[in-house]
């Protein structure tokens, strides 16, 4: 079976995360998959946007057996990603996976923060089960004394899920990530409900640290 996807990380919402090796195997590929954010990284190559991004990102695959397909995912390949999808679905024809910078990875650094004891959590996209999922994330950060960093998304907020856990703002130092990577990046930490409903959020996501 021949090996032609190629799954490339595009980094964190700006053309400057995208890493030299990125750039230089799409050269190679005969078309490009991904969201429509990412198009204009790569004006010399057709792109196709995907508008239901798992659907049609597997259905091009299925039926392309030829062509090199180069999949650009949002910031790492590794970090909550379609990769993991695809590796389960394409496992014999994946050539090779570019890793990036994930907007996780950017929002420490500009917090000047270690990761190296922080749990990770993705309520983005996810149905009501996933609540109580992270109740027991959070359970656990407190008992042994880790952070946890939340990807949210507008159904599931930060705010909504400082509505439901309150005590949150107790427990931990609450920082909102939001569009990390963009001309829109803003980090702010808030200390109630009210200061975070100032907050104008679009791609976002909680930091919280244990006090």
């Amino acid at each position: 079976m021949k090996k032609n996807i190629y799954i490339i990380s595009a980094g964190c919402g700006d053309k400057e995360y995208l890493t030299l090796k990125a750039v230089r195997i799409v050269e190679k590929m005969d078309y490009l998959i991904g969201p429509e954010r990412f198009k204009d990284f790569f004006p010399q190559k057709k792109y196709i946007v995907t508008k239901r991004v798992v659907e049609d990102t597997v259905k091009i695959i299925e039926n392309d057996v030829e062509n090199l397909v180069g999949v650009v995912v949002s910031g790492d390949a590794g970090f909550f990603s379609l990769a993991k999808i695809l590796y389960k679905k394409f496992s014999g024809r994946i050539a090779e996976v570019v890793p990036g910078i994930s907007s996780m990875q950017a929002a420490m650094a500009r917090l000047c923060k270690s990761y190296e004891n922080v749990e990770f959590f993705s309520i983005h996209g996810r149905d009501n089960d996933t609540w109580e999922l992270l109740k027991e994330k959070i359970s656990f950060c407190l008992n042994f004394n880790h952070n946890l960093y939340i990807l949210c998304d507008n159904s599931n907020s930060a705010l909504e899920i400082l509505k439901k856990n309150i005590y949150l703002i107790d427990k931990f130092r609450v920082f909102v990530v939001n569009d990390v990577g963009m001309d829109t990046e803003k980090i702010v930490e808030v200390d109630s409900l009210e200061r975070i409903k100032q907050e104008s959020l679009n791609l976002h996501a909680l930091y919280l640290e244990v006090k």
